[in-house]
């Protein structure tokens, strides 16, 4: 059994970008193996590809010298740039070969195969963009023969069009191709397609958690409520002990799990719809602690006030002081409370 080396499977394809504009098929690369371990040339090589059915397709027959000769170069120099008057000087150059008898079909394109695939042609002014993505397309359908060709996988003629398709003289492009193959896609164009769907699902996924978040959170956010004891009120009345207890006992079971959904709700939205509501809630919040801070601050104070006098009544020991005193105090009390539950957000609070 005949086998092709690497290097020689480099020629194959290079040839087969600069007629084809392609990969090669399997058939190709096996027709090819066949002609080589026969003796044939490069230049057989080439012969065998420019009179391919694939080749004549593109090019028919009846075309002119300087045709034929534009369509042998300008093949090869897809992806990269060229002046238009070196190009015209090019085709010219090629033309002439054609008409003289210097050059065939196959041998020119030989020969423009040879100039761009040597390396050292890149830093050449004229021509250098032109090799270099000469060069970066036939690695990328090198490496594409050798990930999906060669491994058996089902691959169409559009598939190996596609594999040098945005490939140029830019070494990110094939880079780009590369890593396209690695993650099982045939082109670059396959994986910004493929990367566009997890995106789009990511958003679409990020977009719903955050409106659930939304619908959420106004029912949360009264409810995260830090554990709150008035030390003064509590000390005076075991009532209002008796009604603050249970309600710091709640809010303290329940505060971590409705923290942790706070938590999920502004983590799952999008950066930008994130920072967007972050901004409004922290604005509104400011307001509304300001307000409920000045009102419970004045509440407290009116506590204070009224046990002060409701002590001065015990010492006088004037039933009727002391009876009006007391109800006064019970309804400061209570006023702070409310205060008190409205600042939830406020440290003085706790």
């Amino acid at each position: 059994m005949a086998f092709l080396t690497n290097a020689t499977r480099k020629i194959v394809i290079d040839h087969v970008v600069a007629t084809l504009g392609r990969a090669p098929t399997t058939a190709e690369l096996a027709d090819v193996t066949v002609l080589l371990n026969g003796g044939a040339s490069l230049a057989d090589v080439a012969g065998y590809l420019t009179t391919s059915t694939a080749y004549l397709s593109k090019y028919p027959v009846g075309q002119t010298a300087s045709e034929v000769a534009a369509d042998i170069l300008d093949a090869a120099i897809v992806g990269g740039v060229l002046a238009a008057d070196v190009r015209l000087a090019a085709i010219d150059l090629i033309a002439g070969g054609l008409t003289a008898g210097t050059y065939t079909i196959a041998s020119a394109t030989n020969a423009v195969v040879a100039y761009l695939s040597n390396s050292a042609n890149n830093e050449d002014a004229a021509t250098g963009d032109i090799a270099k993505a000469f060069q970066n397309r036939t690695a990328a359908a090198e490496e594409f023969t050798t990930t999906f060709t060669l491994e058996g996988a089902t691959v169409t003629e559009a598939d190996l069009a596609a594999a040098v398709e945005g490939v140029t003289s830019d070494a990110a492009t094939l880079t780009a191709a590369k890593a396209a193959f690695e993650a099982g896609n045939k082109s670059i164009a396959a994986q910004a397609a493929a990367d566009k769907v997890v995106a789009d699902a990511a958003a679409a996924k990020a977009a719903e958690e955050k409106a659930a978040a939304d619908q959420a959170l106004p029912l949360i956010r009264p409810l995260l409520i830090k554990p709150l004891l008035m030390p003064s009120l509590l000390r005076k009345s075991s009532l209002t002990l008796t009604l603050l207890l249970p309600l710091r006992l709640l809010l303290q079971s329940q505060l971590p799990k409705l923290q942790t959904l706070h938590s999920i709700a502004a983590q799952t939205a999008s950066e930008a719809a994130a920072t967007k509501a972050a901004l409004t809630d922290a604005t509104a919040l400011t307001a509304v602690t300001t307000a409920a801070t000045t009102a419970d601050t004045d509440a407290k104070a009116a506590v204070v006030t009224a046990q002060t006098a409701y002590d001065a009544a015990l010492v006088a020991g004037v039933a009727v002081d002391v009876s009006t005193a007391n109800g006064e105090l019970l309804i400061a009390q209570n006023n702070a409370l409310s205060c008190c539950c409205r600042a939830c957000y406020s440290e003085d609070c706790f």
